[in-house]
Formats: structure tokens, sequence, C-alpha cells
């Protein structure tokens, strides 16, 4: 799945027609690009999926075991074909309703005999950004989304609450990052030349503030066959990518570039 949408990633590149709206706009055409010509079942792609654990949203989507506390959503999240099947089997309400815990529940029971493949295939975030990319605000919102899906990449121990399951039991097996700008690719996060306690305020010992700056400071790599994709991690137990496309400016009649249709 993740190499699906890296490939609708150099769709929009090669097209250049990026015009939209709102994020909304870029998030529905990414999703019709993800799913055209066959190859992926529809049920199993799911816009604005709950977190499976509640999460300091108002930081950096760390897992809490605070119970007022809210459940963050990933814009873009994609079942594995087995997990979707298992849940399909059972006949599972999971699959219909509107209970995250119930997919937390089912997917216990499979962990608990011994399955180690993540029940989802890629999770995608969107940031369709109009601003200066120059605004602590912007990046900021970016390592946000980075921070959600890195937190993604393991189920929480303390979420599952049974000895029975093996630590670092894996939720999500890609991390994707999409970031709409028009000012092209602004590079890996440690290089954008800041503080990282700049964009990620706050104390080392709060939820998610230290591996958020982990984030910012750490390795990240091209993409080793060329597509513009920077890796924080790139595994088979886990990937997290993020990837810059540029937004497009509409064309003008008769070689006047700029000029408004009539």
């Amino acid at each position: 799945m993740l190499d699906r949408a890296l490939r609708v990633c150099d769709k929009f590149r090669e097209e250049k027609k990026n015009h939209f709206f709102t994020e909304a706009d870029a998030r529905q055409m990414f999703v019709e690009k993800f799913i055209s010509g066959g190859g992926v079942n529809r049920h199993l792609v799911h816009l604005e999926y709950p977190t499976p654990y509640r999460t300091s949203v108002e930081g950096w989507f760390a897992p809490t075991d605070n119970p007022k506390a809210r459940r963050g959503h990933y814009d873009l999240l994609v079942f594995s074909q087995w997990f979707y099947e298992a849940l399909e089997e059972k006949g599972s309400g999971a699959l219909m309703g509107r209970d995250i815990e119930q997919v937390v529940q089912e997917w216990r029971k499979i962990l608990e005999n011994g399955q180690k493949e993540a029940p989802f295939a890629l999770a995608v975030e969107f940031k369709y950004i109009t601003r200066s990319w120059a605004t602590v605000d912007e990046r900021r919102g970016v390592v946000r989304d980075l921070s959600k899906l890195w937190f993604s990449r393991r189920f929480p121990e303390r979420v599952l609450k049974t000895e029975r399951i093996a630590l670092g039991a894996p939720f999500v097996a890609a991390g994707l990052c999409v970031v709409f700008l028009k000012e092209g690719d602004q590079g890996a996060p440690n290089a954008w030349g800041e503080e990282t306690s700049t964009f990620v305020p706050g104390n080392e010992e709060d939820d998610g503030v230290g591996e958020a700056r982990q984030l910012l400071s750490g390795q990240w790599e091209p993409d080793s066959r060329g597509r513009r994709v920077h890796w924080y991690k790139k595994g088979s137990q886990f990937s997290l990518g993020l990837v810059y496309l540029p937004v497009g400016e509409p064309k003008g009649n008769a070689g006047e570039p700029g000029k408004p249709s009539r």
C-alpha cells in the first residue's frame, strides 16, 4: 500500500494540475487516484478514522491513560486485507459501527493468538499550506502529523492491558505525511534550520515532546529510488516518510499565462 501511495504522489507531480480550494479537495483527489485502476478493495480505505487509543491531541498525539482525553483521527487509513477479512468473517459490527473499541477488542484477540502483522497497512496525513512555509505554525503542524504517525507504529502496551501480547505489537505498517505547498521541496525536518524547541515547545518529560523533537533532529534519508521522499525510518516493521507536492498555478489562455479566461 505504501508503494501505491508513492505512485499517487508521482502522478500529482507529473500532472502538475494541483489546483485545490481546501485540504479536503486535495485529500479527495488523492483517494480517487489511490483506488483507481483496481487492485484495492474500496472497503479497506477509510477517511477520518479514529486512533485506537486516547491521545494528547493538544500536544503531540502521545498515547495517554486519561479517560477524559479525546482520540485523534487519521486523514486516511487503509486496512490490511487479512484484518478486514478476519473482521468480516466474524461478522463483527466493528466494520460498520462507530465503536473503535470493538476494533481494538477484536485485534487484541488476534494478537493473543500470535499474529505479528500490522492490522492497518497505511496511515496518511495531509497538510495543505497556503501561507508562507516560513511560519513556525505551519511547520509545527507538519511535526504534529509526523508525531501522530510515529506514535502509531506500535500499539501502546498500556492500552492492550494484557501480558499475553508481545511488547511493541505493530498497529500501522507505514505512515506517510503528504504536504501540498507552493514553495517546492523544503527538505527533511532536520534541515529546517531552527532549534527543535522552536517547533516543539514544552518540557522533555511531557507526553510526546521528547519523541517529537527526535523526529526533527533525527536522521532523515532521501529515497534510494530517486523519489522525492524523506524517510525517517524505512524497514520491514514500520516506515515513516515525508513528501512535498507542488500546488499548481492556473494557466491563462492563448499563451498568456496568468490571465483569466473570459
